[in-house]
């Protein structure tokens, strides 16, 4: 009887813990979602605050939010160069307390095509200008910008923390 007892009450105990745990784990993740989503509308106005050059049309606009994550941008078509396009948004977004990082070709598949992808940081948020060269016909738009946080889009590029 006294066995039977303890055993009882061992599993009275697991189920509490076990209980706790999933209310706690419940609990968190409704928090990092309503956290992710107020992200991802600061991130919607970030984007749309960041004016685009003469003449550039935006053609798409995307965001999305995940449990720890979120991102905004648009796909533009512009007929300005790839050194215009950098050069304007490497003076607006330093306006705006973005900082450069870097810059690399973009790839697809490991191979270049003309392409070239910048990084800029401003606090907890990176932002991903890619521009497409010679592919622009096959995408359909000439670059896009894409600003995240929480989580980093092109892998070609590591995350630097600075």
């Amino acid at each position: 009887m006294k066995q039977n007892r303890k055993e009882y009450l061992i599993f009275v105990l697991l189920v509490v813990i076990a209980a706790g745990v999933l209310v706690s784990t419940v609990m968190q993740t409704s928090q990092s979602m309503s956290e992710s989503m107020n992200k991802e509308n600061e991130l919607k106005n970030m984007f749309h605050s960041i004016k685009p050059p003469p003449g550039a049309v935006l053609k798409d606009v995307e965001s999305i939010h995940k449990t720890t994550s979120a991102s905004a941008g648009g796909k533009y078509i512009t007929q300005l160069t790839y050194d215009e396009i950098r050069t304007y948004y490497d003076n607006e977004l330093k306006k705006a307390g973005w900082t450069f990082l870097k810059e690399e070709p973009l790839r697809d598949w490991g191979k270049e095509f003309g392409g070239r992808t910048i990084q800029y940081k401003k606090e907890d948020y990176f932002l991903d200008l890619d521009y497409y060269g010679s592919r622009e016909k096959e995408f359909g738009f000439t670059y896009e910008l894409y600003i995240s946080w929480g989580v980093y889009l092109f892998s070609s590029i590591e995350r630097i923390d600075v």
